[in-house]
């Protein structure tokens, strides 16, 4: 792909002047296709399969986790398209009911399922540990988006009893200027399961890719509460708590 062509959603033209490994994974982005509107809900922005696979090539990503973002509800038609698009260089993560038939996502690439603890229409505990028990026997996990850092701390004990692995969405929305020193911060991850295979019990412990490149996203008072200084602090925290090559 020649480096100079604009790229949609992108700032930049060139390629990164520190080349990506071999077999980069973008662990969670968005598609917004306008071939699927959102009943009643106008675009903020339009990022379409064809649109993040020129950004994909530009920045030498191999792979990618399409994940379904709220404003498409329980309708994943869009995800899917993404998906058949991408073909096995892309993973999914739905957004289902608990009760929702699961082989025929699996079948289309889908590998996990998205809750929320506030937004929208919160899952009960019972629902989301039912679910988790079906998750784990598809090898799924379960992408929770916290909407607030008290809210993951008050869900900590749910979520560590999870027959499936978690993955906390957003950082665990945890407050700045706090940062690795606010209790949500502290009661997020334990160690991840290593090695875990189908049929093992994962829970108590958490799988938490944080998505540490998408620290930028999340202000709160900007970096007029020292956003710029807590950066790195919060990478090496989680990068300490994790070990170079599991996060995300």
């Amino acid at each position: 792909m020649n480096a100079l062509v604009p790229v949609p959603n992108s700032s930049g033209t060139a390629p990164p002047r520190v080349p990506v490994p071999a077999g980069t994974v973008d662990c969670h982005h968005h598609i917004f296709d306008p071939r699927f509107p959102k009943p009643g809900k106008p675009f903020r922005a339009i990022a379409t399969a064809q649109d993040y696979a020129a950004l994909k090539a530009r920045l030498g990503i191999t792979r990618s986790v399409v994940v379904a973002p709220n404003s498409y509800g329980s309708d994943n038609a869009c995800l899917l398209d993404a998906l058949a698009q991408f073909g096995d260089d892309a993973r999914g993560v739905a957004i289902v009911a608990p009760d929702a038939e699961l082989t025929a996502l699996d079948a289309q690439g889908v590998r996990g399922a998205r809750f929320y603890l506030e937004k929208g229409t919160p899952t009960p505990s019972e629902a989301l540990s039912a679910f988790a028990r079906r998750a784990a026997d598809l090898d799924w996990h379960v992408e929770i988006m916290p909407s607030r850092g008290e809210a993951l701390m008050a869900a900590e004990a749910l979520l560590a009893s999870l027959a499936c692995p978690v993955v906390i969405d957003h950082l665990g929305y945890i407050p700045q200027p706090g940062g690795i020193t606010h209790p949500a911060c502290l009661s997020a991850p334990r160690a991840p399961p290593s090695g875990a295979r189908r049929g093992e019990t994962v829970g108590p412990l958490l799988h938490v890719p944080h998505r540490l490149s998408g620290l930028c996203r999340h202000r709160c008072a900007g970096r007029r509460a020292g956003r710029a200084s807590a950066r790195p602090g919060f990478v090496g925290h989680r990068l300490a708590a994790f070990g170079r090559g599991r996060e995300a």
